[in-house]
């Protein structure tokens, strides 16, 4: 089984043809696992930005690769969660600084999907969610 290890690390890595550095907690296969999960949902909107417009990254930092563009008053729902797993990583933002995005609405609404990434917490309101 994984177990999310305490001790950050700066890793390079490729990610398609660009190199970049992130900040990762290294997953070893010794232990127990340990859950990177969220403990609690919420809603936020994307607040105005300098650019016009939010980039939703696939990663906690400036370095991850922009997977899409969000703009002034869209809806999101967000989780609680500082980790995410990817490629066999569990990607950490240690700052505080960054919100886990888990559904876009004006996106998802329509697709019946569920659009993840890393939206930078300054541009955000954060919210409790409306009743479903």
């Amino acid at each position: 089984m994984l177990r999310t290890l305490t001790t950050a690390r700066v890793l390079s890595f490729m990610h398609g043809s660009r190199r970049g550095f992130v900040t990762a907690c290294l997953l070893a296969s010794i232990g127990l696992a340990s859950p990177a999960g969220a403990t609690a949902d919420y809603c936020g909107t994307v607040r105005q930005t300098p650019d016009g417009f939010l980039a939703l990254r696939a990663g906690p930092s400036t370095q991850f690769e922009a997977v899409l563009r969000l703009y002034p008053g869209d809806e999101l729902w967000l989780d609680t969660a500082a980790c995410t797993s990817q490629r066999g990583l569990s990607v950490c933002d240690e700052t505080d600084r960054w919100r886990h995005v888990t559904s876009v609405r004006r996106i998802d609404a329509r697709r019946n999907s569920f659009t993840q990434g890393w939206a930078h917490a300054r541009f955000l309101s954060e919210r409790p969610c409306p009743e479903r």
